[in-house]
């Protein structure tokens, strides 16, 4: 993400709309037998728990974890299937936002839209520390598409290692939404239109789970719900943005 694009969405901050979140603690505990056993975690974006509604979305150390290409038009990269959600979540650290402290949004109304005549595009989900104290936040949102009629497609995870942002209170961070753009009206037997209506949002190593409406109407997401190698996808959180 470049400097002008975190410069022009900062603009958009002060029309994001309030949702009120809740927020579980999720601890783990680590135990030690004889012989030493030790555990290494992979970096960010290694799991990902995500199921329909007020389903947890967390970056998880461990192994197992399917990765396939999430490749389609311009886009590259890999992305991370969704485990079991009974899949443990990692010991949150205390600098670590909790959910209640993050308030998704989506960017639009400005030159961030996607842009529904480019082979694939991107849509800007923002973070905002909405709390008293300054936090951090590290790896990939979770991220369900919903339609009208209660189709949901849970997104894949966009294989990239994700930086630790620190947030103090007012600013936010952001992650991308890549997917192919198609007409909602396509009757094409490959250009299959997904119209969302909203968004179900869960911020990263957090539970607390927000519903944002999918401001778009006129622009439809490619199907592929059930493809291996979807060309839409969400990337980790990253950059900075004060209000």
């Amino acid at each position: 993400m470049n400097t002008r694009r975190v410069t022009r969405l900062a603009a958009a901050l002060a029309a994001s709309a309030a949702l009120a979140l809740t927020a579980t603690a999720c601890d783990a505990s680590e135990s030690s037998a004889k012989g030493s056993a030790s555990s290494s975690a992979e970096d960010a974006g290694s799991q990902s728990a995500s199921t329909g509604k007020g389903s947890a979305h967390t970056d998880a150390a461990g192994s197992g974890s399917a990765r396939v290409d999430a490749a389609a038009g311009k886009g590259t990269g890999a992305a991370v299937t969704s485990p079991s959600p009974k899949a443990a979540a990692p010991a949150a650290s205390k600098t670590a936002c909790t959910g209640a402290e993050l308030k998704p949004s989506i960017v639009h109304g400005t030159d961030a839209d996607p842009d529904p005549e480019a082979s694939q595009t991107t849509a800007t989900l923002l973070f905002t520390n909405v709390g008293k104290r300054t936090c951090t936040v590290q790896g990939h949102p979770g991220v369900d598409l919903v339609t009208a009629s209660g189709d949901t497609w849970s997104l894949m995870w966009q294989k990239k290692t994700a930086e630790k942002v620190t947030l103090r209170p007012g600013v936010a961070t952001m992650a991308e939404l890549t997917f192919l753009p198609v007409s909602p009206s396509s009757k094409a037997p490959d250009q299959q239109p997904f119209l969302p209506t909203g968004l179900k949002v869960t911020p990263p190593d957090t539970t607390a789970t927000a519903t944002l409406t999918w401001p778009w109407q006129d622009i439809a997401v490619l199907r592929q719900d059930g493809a291996t190698h979807p060309g839409t996808y969400i990337s980790t959180v990253e950059g900075t943005a004060s209000s």
